[in-house]
């Protein structure tokens, strides 16, 4: 009766799928509401509006240019400062960590 309903387009279908189709396919989905997303917060981001609306009221386009300029080698500094420390000890893993073993701290 499901395939029927399918069919006609009056109802519901459940198509039979294994785990790993089915994984496939969730992931396929999930990667086009990602990218619709995607364009949707992009035409609405705020930094390009903002320019064309600097521009419009007359702002040159060198000093727009300038300040993006200024504030991309300001993120890359801030990027580089995040990423220089070196990475923890492996040997420190365990340090600082304490659990009993019971599950009495879950509740």
């Amino acid at each position: 009766m499901t395939q029927t309903c399918a069919d006609t387009g009056t109802g519901p279908a459940v198509a039979p799928l294994d785990p790993p189709a089915r994984l496939a396919l969730y992931r396929a989905m999930l990667r086009v509401r990602q990218d619709a997303q995607a364009q949707s917060w992009l035409a609405r981001d705020p930094v390009p509006r903002y320019r064309e609306r600097l521009e419009a009221l007359g702002v040159d386009a060198a000093t727009l240019d300038a300040i993006e300029a200024a504030a991309r080698a300001e993120a890359d500094e801030a990027r580089g400062a995040a990423e220089a420390p070196p990475l923890a000890d492996p040997a420190s893993i365990e340090r600082d960590v304490f659990a009993d073993g019971g599950a009495r701290w879950r509740s």
